[in-house]
C-alpha cells in the first residue's frame, strides 16, 4: 500500500474551525493581558496609590484564573510568566509612583 503522492493543483485548505478557535483563543488571552496590565495604570489615575494596588491584585488573579496555565508546554509557560511579571512590574510602577 503506497501513500498518494501530494497533488500540487489542490488549492490551500480554508479556514476551519480549528484555525478559528486557535486565533480566537490568543486573541482572547491578548486582550485579557492587556486589560491585567492596564489595571494598575487606571487604578492609580482614577484612584491613587490603593486603587492601583488593588488594580494590581485584581488583574494578577484575572490573569492566574484566565490565562494560560504554565504547564504543559514552554510556550504556554513562558507567556503565563511573561503575563505575570507584566503585571507585577506595572503594579509595582503605579503604586511607587
Amino acid at each position: 500500500a503506497s501513500r498518494p503522492e501530494y497533488d500540487a493543483t489542490v488549492p490551500d485548505r480554508p479556514a476551519d474551525d480549528a484555525d478559528r478557535y486557535i486565533w480566537a483563543r490568543v486573541v482572547l488571552v491578548g486582550v485579557i493581558l492587556v486589560a491585567c496590565v492596564a489595571a494598575p495604570s487606571v487604578g492609580r489615575l482614577w484612584g491613587g496609590r490603593w486603587a492601583a494596588l488593588a488594580g494590581g491584585v485584581a488583574g494578577i488573579i484575572v490573569w492566574a484564573r484566565l490565562g494560560p496555565r504554565p504547564m504543559p508546554g514552554f510556550l504556554p509557560g513562558l507567556i503565563c510568566v511573561s503575563g505575570l511579571a507584566a503585571i507585577v512590574v506595572t503594579t509595582v510602577t503605579s503604586v511607587l509612583a
